[in-house]
C-alpha cells in the first residue's frame, strides 16, 4: 500500500529554511536541559507547598497525581488543535513552524525534538499563575506534577527519535509516535497517554488507513 511522504527530509532542516520559516537563533537540542532548568522547579514546589505552606502530604500527593492524566489531556488537545491548525497569519505559521511542524518536515532534526525553552518558560509561569489562582496553595502540589510529568514527555518524545531501547512498553510509543510522523500525522496524537486517541478516535487503524488510501486514489 504506498503512503504519501509526510516529511521532507529524513535530513537536518536547511539553514536557509531555518532562517527563513522559525524565529530566533538558538534551538534546543541537549536533552539535559529542561532537567537543570525544571527539576529545581519541582523540588521548590515540594519544599515551598509541604514545608513553607503546610499542605498536608496526603493532600499534596493528591493534587500531584490528579495533575498528571490533566497534563496528558492538555498534551493531547495542544498537539491536535495547536501544533497542528492551519492559521492564516503569516506570524503564527512561523510560530507554529518553529514550534512543531518543522519537527514534521524534518522528523530526525534533533533540534526540533524537544520544546523550544522560549515555549515551556512562559508556560511554566502561565501555569503556576494560572494554577494558583484555581487552586490557591495547593497549586505547588498540582504544579510539581505537571512539571514533573512534562520532563518526562519531553525526554520520552527526544528519546523515540534518538533510541531504540529494547523495551515493550518503549517500542509501544515509539511505533504509536512514528506512526504519526510517517504515516498519517491525522492520527496518534497522544504521547503520554495514548488513551486519548482511543477515547476520541484518532488511534491509527488499518480500517482508517485503508480508508485514506481510498479517498486519496478517488481524489487523484
Amino acid at each position: 500500500m504506498s503512503q504519501k511522504k509526510s516529511f521532507l527530509s529524513n535530513k537536518a532542516m536547511p539553514e536557509e529554511v531555518r532562517k527563513e520559516k522559525v524565529f530566533g537563533e538558538f534551538r534546543l537540542s541537549n536533552h539535559l536541559v529542561p532537567f537543570y532548568l525544571y527539576v529545581p522547579a519541582v523540588i521548590f514546589s515540594f519544599v515551598y507547598g509541604l514545608y513553607y505552606c503546610g499542605i498536608p502530604p496526603l493532600v499534596f500527593a493528591m493534587y500531584f497525581v490528579i495533575s498528571i492524566p490533566l497534563w496528558s489531556l492538555f498534551e493531547y488537545v495542544a498537539h491536535r488543535w495547536i501544533l497542528h491548525a492551519k492559521p492564516k497569519s503569516a506570524f503564527w505559521q512561523k510560530v507554529l513552524y518553529g514550534a512543531h511542524t518543522g519537527h514534521h518536515d524534518y522528523p530526525k532534526d534533533v533540534r526540533f525534538h524537544l520544546t523550544p525553552l522560549e515555549v515551556s518558560i512562559p508556560a511554566l509561569f502561565i501555569f503556576y499563575g494560572f494554577y494558583y489562582l484555581l487552586l490557591g496553595v495547593n497549586a505547588h502540589a498540582f504544579m510539581a506534577g505537571w512539571v514533573s510529568i512534562y520532563l518526562i514527555y519531553d525526554w520520552l518524545h527526544y528519546a523515540v527519535h534518538n533510541y531504540n531501547f529494547n523495551n515493550r512498553w518503549y517500542k509501544l510509543y515509539q511505533q504509536h509516535h512514528i506512526d504519526h510522523h510517517f504515516i498519517d500525522e491525522e492520527t496518534n496524537f497522544g504521547f503520554i497517554s495514548l488513551a486519548w486517541d482511543e477515547l476520541f478516535g484518532t488511534k491509527l487503524t488499518s480500517r482508517k488507513l485503508l480508508a485514506k488510501e481510498r479517498n486519496k486514489e478517488l481524489t487523484e
